[in-house]
């Protein structure tokens, strides 16, 4: 059934190659910046807040969409202020599953 994991507004869900749940979402308090939960059990259990990045200078950030490439790395878009004072961006993120 599906429920609620409190994370993200709004998330983004992909299932990688080795089978594991990827949620990328925005991590709007503290170290702002686009995270990560693994599921490697179909969504029974998540090891929160792996890092992709955490440099933004405040909230104004997410709406991350994440796809794997042909190497299985993921390629991760979103928007983020890339410098305080500054309008937001489209920035891009490319990493592996930990």
């Amino acid at each position: 059934m599906p429920r609620s994991l409190g994370y993200g507004s709004p998330p983004h869900l992909l299932r990688h190659s080795s089978g594991a749940l990827i949620l990328t979402y925005s991590y709007r308090t503290g170290a702002f910046g686009q995270r990560v939960g693994i599921s490697r059990d179909d969504g029974q259990s998540w090891a929160w807040d792996w890092v992709i990045r955490d440099d933004s200078p405040d909230w104004d950030l997410g709406y991350p969409s994440t796809v794997e490439m042909a190497d299985g790395s993921l390629f991760t878009v979103y928007y983020q202020k890339f410098v305080a004072g500054e309008h937001c961006s489209l920035l891009w993120s490319r990493w592996q599953l930990p």
